[in-house]
């Protein structure tokens, strides 16, 4: 049993071996100190390390604990901005003074239910996931007995929308005609070097105390000369001629893992304007949300406000799938688009050609419309 001594509670373990018992303090929650006692029975009796008290933050609610478990399971991991958004959420659906405790598998039936009625299967898969995670530190903070049943949704992989030729020429022709000529020149960047936009421009806003936000994606010494400081790639071809190639390094990616890939000759061109106006480093000018903003108004202007897969992550798509249609190596797609696994890259593979086109016999003209003629 927890014991009060002052205003504060401590929780009390004998330890196997210990001349003392084992005492901590929580402060003025009762609850945290008969956590932490319970988990640290549970440890003992499973032979494994005491548990670390502080992660034994919270009285037990909702708004309390999922904060706690934040901080313990994301805040200092990519993409921690995004993920606090969700917890969050989470958060405002429970209520913040719903006890762990109360989150049975009746529960995140309601939970699964509500928020199939905004969202996507995958969406809702995701939620269900933080949600897992969430409650089975729960269970190691003693905080809940155990985890309630959580059932995947099915999902569908559902169209690969990505911009055909047209109308990838539209929507470079829509930020020009809008005014966006920065937007336009980093768009014409995006769909050529497929990289995803927070690696390219800074995200303004988010928790500052938990990540930092402003931290430049790429400088000009991550992009090769002349338009930057970086060494050029020395390649040999098949015929043993040794060319110099321009290049570029993104270190601050979604999975962690820095790539350095070729530039196209169009993203350089796109490269040079920013370097001719003068910014501190490529596409300083542009922050994450006001491209967003301005690839809004783009969408709206060319009738497309009604799609919900146009949005800036399609330029991402398109350039994965025109290798793809191209023909090119998987391995070299997922080493480009910098995957983390080749699960994620083998959704555009059938976009690739393949022989199945050898099983359509080819006819001349003459034998078309002699084909034609016998089906009227």
């Amino acid at each position: 049993m927890a014991r009060q001594r002052g205003k504060a509670w401590y929780g009390v373990v004998r330890v196997p071996g210990a001349k003392v018992p084992l005492r901590k303090s929580f402060g003025s929650s009762k609850d945290s100190a008969e956590a932490w006692e319970n988990a640290c029975k549970r440890a003992i009796a499973d032979g494994l390390p005491i548990p670390d008290p502080n992660v034994m933050k919270g009285d037990g609610s909702v708004g309390e604990f999922f904060t706690a478990a934040y901080d313990y399971l994301w805040a200092n991991k990519k993409g921690a901005q995004k993920k606090w958004y969700a917890v969050r959420q989470q958060i405002r659906f429970w209520g913040p003074n719903l006890p762990v405790s109360a989150i049975d598998y009746n529960a995140v039936v309601r939970f699964t239910t509500h928020w199939l009625e905004t969202d996507q299967p995958s969406t809702v898969n995701q939620k269900l996931s933080d949600l897992k995670m969430i409650l089975t530190h729960a269970v190691d903070c003693g905080h809940l007995q155990k985890v309630p049943k959580i059932k995947k949704l099915r999902q569908s992989q559902g169209r690969l929308r990505f911009l055909t030729d047209l109308e990838r020429a539209q929507l470079l022709q829509g930020f020009r005609h809008l005014g966006f000529e920065n937007e336009y020149w980093l768009t014409l960047f995006l769909l050529e070097q497929g990289n995803r936009i927070t690696e390219a421009v800074v995200r303004k806003h988010g928790d500052s105390r938990r990540i930092d936000m402003n931290t430049p994606p790429i400088e000009w010494a991550d992009v090769s000369t002349p338009i930057g400081t970086a060494p050029r790639v020395q390649i040999t071809h098949e015929d043993g001629s040794v060319t110099d190639e321009p290049a570029v390094t993104f270190w601050k990616t979604k999975n962690g893992s820095f790539r350095t890939i070729p530039l196209t000759p169009l993203a350089c061109q796109a490269l040079e304007y920013t370097r001719q106006q003068g910014w501190e480093r490529p596409f300083s000018e542009i922050t994450y949300e006001g491209y967003w903003k301005s690839f809004k108004r783009v969408q709206e202007f060319l009738g497309h406000a009604d799609d919900k897969e146009y949005v800036p992550h399609i330029l991402r798509h398109t350039c994965a799938s025109q290798f793809a249609i191209k023909g090119m190596d998987m391995r070299r797609i997922m080493a480009w688009m910098g995957h983390a696994s080749m699960q994620t890259t083998l959704r555009y593979a059938k976009l690739a050609p393949t022989d199945l086109f050898s099983m359509v016999p080819s006819a001349t003209p003459v034998q078309q419309q002699q084909q034609l003629r016998v089906i009227e």
